[in-house]
């Protein structure tokens, strides 16, 4: 009898092994795709052991940002078309508005830094800053990944870098400590690359003159940059004196590069422009500027 319901049993479990061992390895194989592909966007490129692990912090577009187990690094930055890897280092002891341990995250009041990249698995310093406990922010690559944008916040002042990664430079060069950008918006907006970088366009405000300014390059030379709108340049131009209640403001937006040589955006002068109840727009025109023959049109 026993001989019977075993033999019984085991046709059974044949039967039902017949039935669900393809769902079973199908599940088999699942499980094993989400866990390897778990472990290669924690691995999708190379980095020195010492950083420890590595946690995603954000992924926009083309840049993303990490977080490393090891505190003295502060930020791991990678162009993900390309694999190109710059990280910030903390070289002196950090002051922290919060930090979290179980999630690397680190809010850096303050800190000696340096921008570094990892070249053939050699990490290589580009920039110190000569601000003492500053911090950078807000960072993204351009299309090929041979610039970096960033802000280097030191003492209240916000300061636009650009930096050449080949040439290892800041192509603002001696403006770059008076271009001010605000710390939410140098690559929301503010910085505009064209696709094949012969374009760029920083809408800024001037230190020494004040608010604001469109910056366009010269064609094929992100270096070379030109002051194309501004208070002064605007016809009729406005005073760079601005009184309270804040009259005769102007703004600079929708900056957008329209065809291969063609830089697009709206200028609005108004009282009290950043006041939606007590707004008052005065003028508003868009330009084309041609950057070929820098020629600047008003679209009517």
């Amino acid at each position: 009898m026993n001989a019977k319901r075993r033999k019984s049993f085991e046709k059974f479990l044949q039967k039902k092994l017949r039935v669900w061992w393809p769902i079973l390895l199908l599940a088999t194989i699942f499980i094993i795709a989400v866990i390897t592909n778990s472990i290669r966007e924690q691995s999708e490129f190379d980095y020195p052991a010492y950083w420890g692990k590595l946690e995603l912090a954000s992924s926009e577009g083309i840049t993303e940002t990490y977080y490393a187990e090891n505190q003295d690094i502060a930020l791991v930055l990678r162009h993900r078309p390309t694999n190109k890897v710059v990280f910030v280092r903390n070289v002196s002891e950090v002051e922290y508005i919060s930090e979290s341990a179980e999630t690397f995250s680190r809010d850096v009041a303050s800190a000696d830094q340096t921008l570094n990249i990892l070249e053939s698995g050699k990490e290589v310093m580009i920039f110190e800053p000569e601000q003492k406990y500053g911090r950078m922010l807000d960072f993204g690559y351009s299309p090929s990944g041979r610039y970096i944008t960033f802000i280097m916040a030191s003492t209240g002042q916000f300061d636009a870098k650009i930096f050449d990664l080949v040439n290892k430079k800041d192509i603002l060069g001696p403006i770059s400590s008076k271009v001010g950008i605000s710390p939410a918006g140098l690559n929301d907006r503010q910085v505009t690359w064209s696709e094949d970088e012969n374009i760029l366009a920083i809408n800024y405000y001037d230190f020494e003159v004040g608010p604001p300014h469109l910056l366009v390059s010269d064609f094929g030379n992100p270096a070379e940059m030109n002051v194309v709108m501004s208070r002064e340049a605007l016809r009729p131009p406005l005073s760079n004196k601005l009184t309270f209640p804040f009259r005769e403001e102007l703004t600079i937006k929708n900056v957008a590069i329209t065809s291969p040589d063609i830089v697009q955006f709206n200028v609005e002068v108004c009282d009290n422009c950043y006041s939606d109840e007590r707004k008052q727009i005065l003028r508003s025109v868009q330009y084309h500027y041609h950057v070929r023959t820098k020629k600047l049109e008003q679209v009517e």
